[in-house]
């Protein structure tokens, strides 16, 4: 646990011999009831609506202060508990103001209308650590950084926050890190914008992002990251939803932008780091390169990548630096120029254990994957049904135990079958309509992929099912059968998987004696 965080929850095991300070019926304002404040004290606000300069842009100066509604789990007591910063509308007027290592725990509030001239629209900290949760921010914005919320060389952790509605008029639309440490935990962020970058979240200066169980919808910026854009910044992803997000004029990054402070067509060393897990990267648009994601140093696992729009290159993801992608399916992305699914310029990239499909280009130059340097390696994974049906590979890739339509240049235990998706996604006036891309009983990819796969015990295909099931690894990114000997993934093993197992024999000796 972090060292901060474990500071303010010892803090709080001593509020049960602290008093309950109760707005308004003992305290007219919330800031009378933080002046009279002790450590270990709350602040309990009854439902309302509380506005004027005592109970907005209120600055903690170093103390302290755990502040909640009467019943923070109740969605419609938090919605009624409104802290209005639109009354003061003058200067910088956020709900709170954080500096001089000042703790806040904030349980249950509605911030609304909260506004900076400079940063920080309902949240300003500054050197300081705040816990925030079950709490709504509407309507907030900045004139420079972060409309709903701006941390400098800070530790925030936001539990089951909405943020929606809010905008800046240069970085970060609701969120803005700078040097600091930010944790997202079952919260959504929708509707913001940004008028720089980053219409969600924007970080920056060795900033730690970490979003866990969180929903990204419907965000916009001019230029990079219409979710999220972050400068030489660690960021992690764990099953998320990133959907809707757009660049509006030139930027890049659809959805997620992460790179180090140099152009991203530069040839210098990559600083930012990536790590994207069982998440949901769909239907994001950018006007120039990475529809879904432009990043470096990209770590993603188990994800889907579908129906993102790139009007330049990269449809799905344009990536550099070191690259690592398996268990995922990228269907349906678009891209007026190459790489439909994916533009690579990295020396180290790596594809195992995914399926493209259905991904198309206007130009020749790569209607899945436009490799314009180094070396890339794809292991058991299914290429199929990519339109125009073009690759282009400045550098020689090595595939290995793939299902491909079009040729692969350098490869050895290439199939050109049909794969047998359960149900193929398809195009409809420009659309795309998603599929299911489990494989069907008689799939030849079942079971088909490097026999000599060293997969770990704790390995798991896009489902969260264990990889290695029938004995040898399949093609794609789902691994067949729901138990060990359930060839026809029925649930139950009989006379038919006995069928389904002597065909593929069958028909696998027949392949390898004809390799």
């Amino acid at each position: 646990m972090d060292t901060r965080v474990f500071l303010i929850l010892a803090s709080l095991s001593v509020s049960a011999f602290g008093a309950d300070l109760l707005v308004p019926s003992q305290y007219p304002t919330i800031l009378a009831a933080i002046n009279a404040a002790t450590p270990g004290d709350t602040v309990v606000i009854s439902p309302g609506m509380y506005a004027g300069q005592d109970n907005s842009n209120l600055h903690l100066s170093g103390k302290n202060v755990k502040i909640r509604s009467t019943d923070p789990t109740n969605p419609d007591v938090v919605a009624g508990t409104i802290i209005d910063c639109f009354d003061v509308f003058y200067g910088d007027n956020p709900a709170f103001y954080l500096d001089s290592n000042s703790t806040l725990i904030l349980d249950g509030i509605t911030i609304l209308d909260g506004y900076a001239y400079n940063s920080g629209g309902g949240i300003y900290c500054r050197n300081s650590t705040a816990i925030i949760r079950n709490c709504v921010f509407e309507d907030c914005m900045a004139f420079d950084q972060g409309g709903a919320v701006y941390a400098e060389n800070s530790f925030l952790k936001f539990l089951n926050c909405t943020i929606y509605d809010s905008s800046s008029d240069t970085f970060g639309g609701a969120i803005y890190s700078r040097n600091s440490e930010i944790e997202l935990q079952d919260c959504a962020i929708t509707e913001s914008f940004a008028r720089d970058s980053g219409g969600a979240i924007y970080a920056e200066s060795n900033s730690k992002l970490t979003l866990n169980k969180c929903l990204l919808n419907d965000n916009s910026t001019s230029w990079d990251g219409g979710a999220i854009c972050a400068h030489d910044c660690e960021l992690s992803i764990t099953d998320c939803n990133i959907i809707g997000n757009a660049t509006l004029r030139g930027g890049c990054g659809g959805g997620i932008y992460s790179l180090g402070y140099l152009p991203y067509n530069s040839d210098s060393l990559p600083t930012s780091r990536v790590l994207i897990t069982n998440s949901r990267i769909k239907y994001n648009f950018v006007q120039n390169s990475g529809g879904g994601i432009l990043a470096e140093n990209l770590s993603m696992s188990r994800c889907f990548i579908i129906g993102n729009i790139s009007q330049f290159n990269g449809g799905g993801v344009w990536a550099r630096g070191q690259v690592d992608i398996n268990s995922s399916v990228f269907a349906g992305n678009w891209s007026s120029k190459g790489g439909a699914a994916l533009e690579i310029q990295t020396q180290n990239f790596v594809v195992e254990q995914c399926t493209i499909t259905d991904n198309r280009s206007d130009d020749s130059a790569g209607a899945w994957a436009y490799v314009k340097r180094g070396s890339t390696s794809m292991r058991n994974s299914i290429i199929w049904g990519n339109y125009p049906g073009t690759l282009n590979f400045c550098a020689q890739p090595a595939s290995y135990y793939c299902d491909a339509q079009q040729p692969l240049l350098n490869g050895s235990n290439i199939i050109t079958v049909d794969p047998l998706f359960v149900k193929p996604g398809e195009w409809e006036n420009n659309s795309y309509i998603e599929g299911d891309y489990h494989l069907r009983p008689e799939s030849a990819c079942i079971n088909a992929g490097d026999p000599n796969e060293m997969v770990g015990v704790d390995e798991i295909d896009l489902d969260g099912n264990a990889r290695l099931r029938l004995g040898r690894i399949d093609m794609g990114a789902y691994e067949s059968g729901s138990g060990e000997m359930d060839f026809d993934q029925d649930g139950q093993v009989n006379f038919k998987d006995f069928a389904r197992f002597t065909q593929s024999w069958l028909w696998q000796a027949a392949w390898r004696e004809n390799e």
